[in-house]
């Protein structure tokens, strides 16, 4: 402090290298993300958000994948290795479901929010 003209200041001072120390961690498998939700359609963005809020206090970890092309959607899930996708379109939404698509075996079912979560926690879909 005192060479940049400040009072004389007691310090300690401490230096580390982020990647040297990255380095001696052992390897661990990041982890995915359980459900990317998908809205198709303009009108479903706000169902579709509700959606994600709803799962990820039941327990649920999610990432939307935003709005616009389905086709982009999908490849953010699959570039987050998603296990599943909630889609979310106008039937859906007038239905209060959502379709769950597992991204292992490629099934697919319509089901209710809790059927989803349950599915989510326990694994299967």
């Amino acid at each position: 402090m005192e060479e940049l003209g400040g009072p004389a200041t007691p310090a300690v001072g401490f230096a580390l290298g982020l990647e040297r120390v990255a380095m001696l961690l052992p390897e661990i498998e990041a982890a995915h993300p359980d459900i990317g939700v998908v809205a198709i359609g303009n009108t479903v963005h706000d169902y579709a958000l509700n959606v994600a809020k709803q799962l990820r206090e039941a327990g649920c970890s999610v990432v939307h994948c935003g709005g616009g092309n389905a086709k982009r959607q999908f490849k953010m899930a699959d570039r987050e290795h998603t296990r599943f996708v909630a889609v979310v379109g106008e039937d859906e939404m007038a239905a209060g479901k959502l379709t769950l698509k597992n991204m292992a075996d490629g099934g697919q079912q319509t089901l209710n929010l809790n059927q989803a979560i349950a599915a989510c926690l326990n694994g299967s879909g």
